[in-house]
């Protein structure tokens, strides 16, 4: 005769009885419908972007899936039509200093 397995224990999910907790949407989430999500409203398409152009995922935004693919959809619409940019602007963010810094202090340094 074989032996029957022993029964283990299962893991609980997280979920909400459990413990596990939802998320809570961001506030311009609040009480817009997916019919409120439009190519047009530039105001509201822009909470939804990174600072550099990416667009947010819904875990951080609190959107549902229908919500975030209307974002998604009006964003791209947007882009195309040229009311928002497909990335930022090179000029408008400074870029950190890597390497032995500015070449006029370089210079200085070698004259010495």
């Amino acid at each position: 005769m074989s032996n029957p397995r022993p029964k283990t224990k299962k893991k609980p999910r997280r979920n909400r009885e459990l413990g596990g907790r939802k998320r809570k949407p961001k506030e311009f989430m609040i009480g817009l419908t997916p019919e409120q999500i439009d190519y047009k409203r530039l105001d509201l398409l822009v909470k939804f972007l990174k600072p550099n152009g990416k667009i947010e995922g819904a875990r951080r935004t609190g959107a549902t899936r229908k919500q975030q693919t209307k974002v998604s959809q009006a964003i791209k619409r947007a882009r195309y039509l040229a009311l928002l940019p497909y990335s930022r602007d090179a000029g408008d963010e400074q870029r950190p200093s890597y390497g032995r810094g500015p070449r006029q202090d370089r210079d200085r340094d070698r004259d010495r």
